[in-house]
């Protein structure tokens, strides 16, 4: 799901090399209960407000209205996803999906606990006056709702088990036959893609890129066998060879992992779109979603890389697809909202992942042919369920943006594992998972990214961008 490279030039400054996956992993997986609490916090002032209302990137997607920031106007994420697919030709769909197939339930708020720590541990700071100084974060796990805490806890077993595919269903999965059929559908997966991008009317240029950054070669694209989280994630990252090393070809590897496989499959079968059948053949079918939604997000990433070298080869060395996003940019502790293009990473990850969940999704319901009753749940199977975090995120950067503008929020998961007092806490389980969910706010960037995905309304420049 990440895109990573030790490549300066193509942008990316090793977000995932320092952290080799964990936070993405973690992020996509979770559909578990809705915590619902309030704290003592200190509201930020009217005039903050008023400059929020100007400044922050994540007005038009956030849902419910930010309650800590009295009269920022925001818009709702969108609750439908208007029918990405213009009337394009194209083969029959992988399998004909009855148009009354969907639930008419709408899908489970997330909790993802990393996020509602964070949050609670902000606004914690902030009533008691903190001046943005890493070191004089002072807060003991004693001042945390302990109904909260315990939510937390649950939700950590739960993830496990979103993420660990059925002892019944793994022959479809592990084997070497199920391993075949994967590597297989992945390279569909990437033809199909770029035949969409055709459709799109993308320049050729680009296109031709995407055969030379990615070629179409078995070396090129991976899976494996783990069907639980301990296995890698899906990522794109720099082409690897026998001895496991870059060669610095400038090529790209595609790893698709089972368990974000199964995971993506797991949410589309909640999504009803396959109607109330559990065969094995549905099973089967929906993996082979789950494959596609993950090759087409990272295929998105090598269109990515694939611009960038396009532009590289005409000497412009600074041109970024995910400059277009500049909107949901932020300080991160600077001065100024910089450029993506290596003076800010964190910008980019931002970028990549708002952008590769949008058109992953565009795709999917293109070579699904999904109606547009589909198209909606699916998109609030996918996305609408992280509403309530993504709530949660845009209050934490509001926060950052405006009490605290030299502080970087980015480290703020590293600050709290060093500055609250979790041994109170007996359990050794529950002081891991309390490490573990803060050293996933390392991710805040991707996060953003993931939970604020490029809707279709909103990838108009994005399209005009790649035609020219």
């Amino acid at each position: 799901m990440a895109f990573s490279t030790n490549n300066n030039n193509n942008g990316s400054i090793g977000f995932s090399t320092l952290l080799k996956g964990t936070i993405i992993l973690f992020l996509t997986a979770i559909v578990l209960v809705v915590w619902i609490g309030s704290t003592n916090k200190e509201p930020i002032t009217k005039d903050d407000s008023q400059d929020v209302t100007q400044e922050n990137p994540y007005k038009k997607q956030i849902t419910p209205p930010l309650s800590s920031v009295p009269g920022l106007e925001i818009s709702p994420i969108p609750t439908s996803a208007p029918n990405t697919n213009p009337p394009l030709t194209s083969s029959s769909p992988p399998v004909k999906l009855e148009p009354s197939n969907y639930s008419k339930t709408p899908a489970r708020k997330s909790f993802l606990s990393e996020v509602v720590f964070g949050n609670e541990s902000l606004k914690k700071l902030v009533s008691k006056g903190w001046d943005g100084d890493p070191e004089n974060i002072s807060l003991d796990l004693s001042e945390y709702p302990q109904s909260m805490l315990q939510k937390i806890y649950t939700n950590e077993q739960e993830r496990k088990s979103a993420f660990t595919i059925p002892q019944e269903i793994r022959e479809i999965y592990v084997p070497d036959q199920a391993q075949q059929e994967i590597l297989s559908l992945i390279k569909t997966a990437r033809k199909e893609y770029i035949d969409y991008l055709k459709l799109k009317g993308v320049n050729s240029k680009y296109i031709n890129k995407i055969h030379v950054v990615f070629p179409e070669d078995d070396s090129h694209i991976s899976t494996d066998n783990i069907p639980d989280a301990t296995g890698p994630i899906s990522e794109t990252k720099d082409h690897r060879g026998a001895n496991g090393l870059p060669t610095g070809d400038g090529t790209l590897d595609m790893h698709i992992s089972i368990a974000n496989i199964h995971n993506d499959a797991r949410i589309l079968l909640a999504s009803g779109i396959l109607g109330a059948d559990s065969s094995m053949e549905i099973y089967k079918i929906a993996r082979d979603m789950g494959v596609r939604r993950q090759v087409y997000h990272e295929m998105t990433h090598v269109l990515q890389n694939a611009y960038e070298k396009v532009h590289e080869d005409e000497g412009d060395y600074s041109s970024r697809l995910y400059d277009l996003e500049k909107e949901y940019f932020l300080h991160w502790g600077e001065d100024e909202v910089k450029s993506s293009n290596w003076t800010n990473w964190r910008n980019a990850d931002i970028g990549r992942e708002r952008q590769a969940e949008g058109v992953s999704f565009q795709v999917f319901t293109w070579r699904y042919a999904l109606s547009q009753n589909q198209a909606n749940v699916v998109w609030d199977y996918l996305f609408g369920r992280l509403s309530d975090a993504q709530s949660l995120l845009a209050e934490m950067v509001t926060v950052f943006e405006t009490k605290y503008p030299s502080y970087n929020p980015d480290s703020f998961g590293t600050d709290l594992l060093n500055h609250v007092n979790i041994s109170s806490e007996q359990s050794v389980t529950n002081r891991d998972t309390l490490r573990a969910i803060m050293t996933r706010l390392l991710g805040m960037p991707a996060y953003l990214g993931y939970l604020n995905p490029m809707s279709v309304d909103d990838s108009s420049d994005f399209w005009l961008e790649l035609n020219k």
